[in-house]
């Protein structure tokens, strides 16, 4: 699989990935092109969530080349009241089983850990 970069893309991951990341992430995708998710309303775009960015690539059809287009950081939403009062009751369920939750920002970590679960 070949790699190549936009310009774009080489100056957004210049101030947002470090070199060992951005190695990493060519191995990911030269092993498994379709790890990402296909952007809906964007044929042939594919979204992938990596190192706390949001990378945007497309496969050629002949699917040996690969095309890595931008990254951005990810931004997600911030628990709503509702939401902050079922992690609650999620941590008192934890901790009352016996599970022990410790993290640095309590709700603010589990949010991180089980939001995509929610939605």
């Amino acid at each position: 699989m070949r790699i190549f970069e936009t310009p774009t893309f080489d100056a957004s991951a210049s101030a947002c990935l470090t070199a060992l990341e951005r190695r990493a992430l060519h191995l990911l995708l030269a092993d498994d092109p379709w790890v990402g998710q296909a952007v809906s309303g964007a044929p042939g775009l594919i979204r992938l969530e990596y190192a706390g960015q949001f990378v945007y690539y497309s496969l050629a059809p002949s699917m040996t080349e690969l095309y890595l287009l931008d990254v951005n950081a990810t931004k997600a939403p911030a628990p709503s009241k509702e939401e902050l009062g079922r992690l609650k009751k999620l941590l008192q369920t934890l901790t009352t089983a016996g599970v022990i939750v410790v993290a640095k920002d309590g709700i603010k970590a589990l949010w991180e850990l089980i939001k995509d679960l929610i939605f």
